[in-house]
């Protein structure tokens, strides 16, 4: 008996310290709950907090340990009854970085983008070490109330940079639910593109606070 409580105390002792306690950077929402109390930015939750809040809420956060940054997503899967790691590894889709670094720019550019992102305020796909020729450019498309919108993405310090400038068509500031984009790879003089990859899902959540 003994041995079974030093092996139960060492056991929890391991879970503690491999906990991760995480800090809130941003929020869609002020009517967010954990550890019976309503999230404010600057508050730390661990891992093992249990999330209370409604579908399209969503709040940004950072590992205090790793220094990495995470979007957290209320779906109809994880409402009121899940935990911090819970959410963070169903939400957690990555695209396969591996490959040839010898495959066309368009094909590499493939591996580096997720099926499926969820939009606060900005979202931020990694590049670097990718060699994208200096006349191209990366442009996205979707279609809203019939129309067919495209537009050119940022690249900024080795990252496509996509934002809710997304939705600027003219004067008017278009209002999607989720939408399905098409990315291309397209060069300057040409009028034609190389795919890259389409029915790319986009949740679009309610701004941040």
């Amino acid at each position: 008996m003994k041995r079974l409580l030093t092996f139960i105390f060492l056991l929890a002792s391991i879970i503690l310290v491999l906990a991760d306690d995480y800090k809130v950077l941003d929020m869609n929402s002020a009517d967010i709950w954990a550890n019976g109390q309503r999230l404010k930015r600057g508050m730390i939750i661990s891992d093992k907090s249990r999330i209370f809040w409604k579908e399209r809420d969503a709040m940004r956060v950072v590992n205090l340990k790793t220094k990495r940054q995470a979007l957290m997503v209320a779906n109809a899967h994880n409402l009121n009854n899940q935990t911090v790691y819970d959410i963070l590894t169903s939400n957690h889709r990555l695209s396969a970085h591996g490959g040839n670094e010898n495959d066309p720019i368009h094909v590499q550019l493939c591996r580096r983008i997720k099926n499926e992102y969820a939009l606060m305020d900005s979202i931020m796909i990694s590049v670097k070490g990718l060699k994208i020729p200096a006349d191209s450019y990366i442009v996205a498309s979707y279609e809203y109330g019939g129309e067919y919108i495209v537009k050119r993405l940022d690249i900024c310090k080795g990252y496509i940079v996509i934002d809710r400038t997304l939705f600027n068509e003219g004067q008017r500031q278009l209002q999607p639910h989720d939408i399905l984009l098409t990315i291309e790879l397209k060069q300057d003089g040409s009028p034609f593109g190389t795919f890259i990859k389409d029915d790319v899902i986009l949740t679009v959540l309610p701004p941040k606070l």
